[in-house]
């Protein structure tokens, strides 16, 4: 089935009291009619009318302090602010043998697996490479590491990972990318306090077995 996937509608935090997402909603609903495409997935966390799938999911906390400014979260009744960030810190080094950066090398790889990984479900979307690496590389930025401030490029606005793990094992992958889905991307460039992307992942398991 062919439709359209609302997956992150954003309005200014000066404009919310504006009543401008039914607007944005039309405008979308309008271009995709356009296109000949008249059903269209998205997701609420209320009760909506019927819901054709229905997920629970949890949140991993990286920066605190730029969460609680944005009102994404808050500081529960029992604790502090400083006793919240200490529990959420994560550590400098990572702890996984094979993880890197994901690269257009492995576009071929990471769609595989994705496509395996999707069978699981009753319903899921359904990409091709190209869509993949839209999806995963077109955010990564220009220039090194660090042109565009600590750990980050210049116009880097996603980091897509990879776990390389190579095996001597007869299975259809030898050499198995395991894709790393960035699930949320919050940019603060122009906020010199969050310099920094910070993102949640989410490992797709090897289903290739």
């Amino acid at each position: 089935m062919s439709a359209t996937e609302i997956n992150f509608l954003c309005v200014h935090k000066k404009l919310r009291s504006k009543r401008l997402a039914p607007v944005l909603i039309k405008e979308v609903t309008r271009r995709v009619h356009l296109k000949g495409i008249f059903q269209a997935i998205y997701t609420a966390g209320v009760v909506i009318p019927t819901p054709v799938s229905i997920c629970r999911y949890y949140h991993r906390l990286l920066n605190v302090p730029k969460l609680l400014d944005t009102r994404f979260c808050f500081v529960p009744r029992n604790m502090t602010l400083a006793r919240m960030t200490r529990i959420n810190k994560v550590p400098d080094t990572t702890t996984l043998p094979g993880l890197r950066e994901m690269q257009v090398k492995d576009i071929s790889k990471v769609s595989q697996l994705f496509s395996l990984y999707i069978k699981r479900f009753g319903m899921a979307p359904v990409f091709s490479e190209t869509e993949v690496k839209h999806q995963l590389l077109s955010g990564c930025g220009r220039g090194e590491v660090g042109s565009g401030g600590p750990g980050r490029r210049e116009g880097q606005v996603t980091w897509s990972y990879v776990v390389e793990v190579r095996t001597l094992l007869p299975v259809s992958l030898s050499d198995r990318c395991e894709p790393i889905w960035p699930v949320l991307t919050t940019s603060g460039s122009e906020n010199e306090k969050y310099h920094r992307l910070l993102f949640i992942l989410l490992l797709a398991f090897n289903c290739d077995k």
